[in-house]
Order: structure tokens, then C-alpha cells, then sequence
């Protein structure tokens, strides 16, 4: 199922009581203001008082028609939002639980347990952002876990027996395109603290509630290019989960330089097409395809620059030089196309080594 956002929630209750413009007593929070503000309010943390009388403010937030003003500024507020006065009924949804798992943290280095602890707290702030504090929880009651919440100061919950079937563990290898028709608020969505770059630990997340449902997130059937980080992957599942759009479209969204460099060194390393040219050896790859790629994965010259030095250099050419093949050859184990001439006006762009 699909959600709606405390923020929505607040602006909603907000206008049927017809305040558009409330202004905030004190300085924003951080993060996301009317999200954070909602929960505030769900908790009696806050009150939300009608009126006319209060100090103009300025813009710091809008939902739909509603708008939440604070500092100085020209815009009159309808009501103030404080820490004194009367509550305000507000109840949210429930929401799932978002999850990192540390039951196998032990196998982590230490350069990669602070990996972990720094992608673990700002997956917390993305969390706090889309639904409450209270749906992020770890996985794990250990050493690792303990000292995590101790150094972050985090006021988050440890799960302990949870139900497998409540359970979705996000894997690359898992067996299902993860769907939020699956997902309901008593789901817990688990994401593993792996965070190795040596591919030491790849395919471990297996081990993690090996009894659930293990989901994949892809972009045209490929993980590769979908972003790996912790906070990463949680505000993705966050964002599919609270609006109308497919999971395609967000991972598009959200794609990261890190995640597109990953994916375009693995892609030129299949593609790229050895051609013989005279005395000159190029790897290239045709026009349509590199435009068929910027068109779906927003690349670039500076990412294929930068991608380039991973397969000893590369060219885009157009695709009439590979319609004048005029033979192969085998050198050793790689096969070379036969080009008798290339024109210079072929050449789109080119990174030799």
C-alpha cells in the first residue's frame, strides 16, 4: 500500500479548521519542517492557536495550499504554532518500520563500521523525514548496535523476535521486484549494514532473516545502477512508498554520481566494441547506444570521462564507422573490427589512454 506523509496529514487538518498560513513561534527544525512539525503536534509536543494577532513571517514551507511561515518577513499568519497552549487532535497513519540490520556487523573492518554508523544516522534523518522517528529501529542487539546509539545519541528501538513474515529484507539478489503491494504498516523493511566495497561480504545479505521475503530494487532490470548506501536506499523505498510514482521513476530521481559511475564502468566493459582503423586501436561504442543511455540514466561527458580510465580508454562514434566493418581479426583472445577509415567528424567524443 501507498501512504500519506504526517506533513499531508498536518496540512489537511490544518485547512479543514481554515488556517493556510500558520507561523511558527520559534525557529524551524531541521530537516523536513512540516514533517517534523506534524509529529510535534501527534505527540502534544505542540499547539496550534487561531488567530490574526500574531507577527508577520516569511515562507519556510508550503503543502498544497497551506503555508508555513516563521523568522520575519510580510506574510500575516491565521494561527501561531507553539509549545504552550491547547493540543490539537492530530493523528497520523501508521506507517512500516524501516530497519538496518547489525546482526552481522562483526564482520565489518573498522573503516567500515564507521561507514555504517554514518549512513545508519542519516538513514534515521530520512526516515524522520517521511514517516516518525519511531519507524526507523535497528536489527541486532549487540556490541556494535549498542555503541551506534550511544555515539549518535539516537532514541530509536532494537527489534527483537521479530516475525519472518512481517519481514522484507532488501537484497540485490533477492528473487522479487520489491512492491509496495506488499507492504503494509505492520511490515518491517530491512536493510542490510553492509557496507563493503571489496565485494568481501556480496551476497551475505542472504544470511539476513533467511526464512522472509528477500526484494530487489532495479532500474531496467539492473541493480547495479540503483544506489547502494544506506540512507540512500531508505529514502527511495520512503519516497516510493509515500507518492504516485513507480519505483522506476524514483530510483531515476535519485540516482547518485557514485551509483551512475559504478554502472557505466560495468556497462562499457560489456559494450565497448574493439575496432582496428590503420595503425589505430580503439575501443568505441556507438552514438545510439551512449544516447540511449544519457536519455535513460541522465549520464555525461564528465561521468564518461571519468569512466573511461577503467577500460584503458574509450570513444563514441557514429554509428556509420560499424556499418563499413570490412572483417575481424583475433589478437590473442580479443577480436577486433576491420574499419578501413574513419572520418574525423565520426569521432563524437574521445578519451584514449
Amino acid at each position: 500500500m501507498k501512504f500519506t506523509r504526517p506533513r499531508k496529514v498536518l496540512a489537511e487538518k490544518l485547512l479543514e479548521l481554515g488556517i493556510e498560513k500558520p507561523r511558527l513561534a520559534f525557529n524551524p527544525p531541521s530537516g523536513d519542517i512540516l514533517n517534523r512539525i506534524a509529529y510535534g503536534i501527534s505527540k502534544e509536543l505542540l499547539c496550534v492557536e487561531k488567530g490574526e494577532d500574531f507577527k508577520s513571517g516569511k515562507v519556510v514551507d508550503t503543502e498544497g495550499s497551506l503555508r508555513l511561515l516563521a523568522f520575519t518577513g510580510n506574510e500575516k499568519p491565521d494561527a501561531l504554532i507553539s509549545r504552550r497552549g491547547k493540543p490539537l487532535n492530530l493523528e497520523l497513519p501508521k506507517y512500516p518500520k524501516i530497519a538496518v540490520d547489525f546482526t552481522l556487523s562483526g564482520l565489518l573492518e573498522n573503516h567500515e563500521l564507521k561507514s555504517l554508523f554514518v549512513q545508519t544516522s542519516m538513514a534515521f534523518s530520512v526516515v524522520r523525514n517521511f514517516f516518525t522517528p519511531e519507524n526507523f529501529v535497528l536489527i541486532g542487539n549487540n556490541q556494535v548496535s549498542n555503541e551506534f546509539l550511544k555515539k549518535y545519541s539516537i532514541k530509536t528501538a532494537i527489534l527483537e523476535n521479530v516475525e519472518p513474515d512481517s519481514v522484507i529484507v532488501l537484497d540485490p539478489q533477492g528473487e522479487k521486484e520489491f512492491s509496495h503491494e506488499e507492504v503494509s504498516h505492520d511490515t518491517v523493511i530491512v536493510i542490510g549494514g553492509i557496507v563493503d566495497k571489496s565485494q568481501r561480504l556480496e551476497g551475505i545479505t542472504a544470511k539476513i532473516f533467511p526464512d522472509s521475503r528477500h526484494r530487489k530494487i532495479t532500474l531496467n532490470g539492473e541493480t547495479e545502477i540503483v544506489p547502494d548506501r544506506i540512507n540512500e536506499i531508505a529514502k527511495i523505498v520512503c519516497e516510493y512508498l509515500t507518492s504516485e510514482s513507480t519505483l522506476e521513476e524514483v530510483v531515476v530521481k535519485n540516482l547518485t554520481r557514485d551509483s551512475k559511475l559504478r554502472w557505466l564502468r560495468s556497462a562499457l566493459q560489456r559494450n565497448l566494441i574493439r575496432i582496428i582503423c590503420g595503425n589505430r586501436k580503439l575501443k568505441v561504442i556507438p552514438l545510439s547506444l551512449w544516447n540511449e543511455w544519457k536519455e535513460k540514466y541522465g549520464l555525461n561527458e564528465f561521468l564518461l570521462k571519468k569512466s573511461s580510465g577503467h577500460v584503458g580508454g574509450i570513444c563514441v562514434v557514429k554509428d556509420s564507422v560499424l556499418e563499413r566493418v570490412k572483417g575481424k581479426v583475433k589478437k590473442g583472445k580479443r577480436e577486433f573490427l576491420l574499419v578501413e577509415n574513419i572520418r574525423e567528424e565520426e569521432i563524437v567524443v574521445c578519451y584514449e589512454q
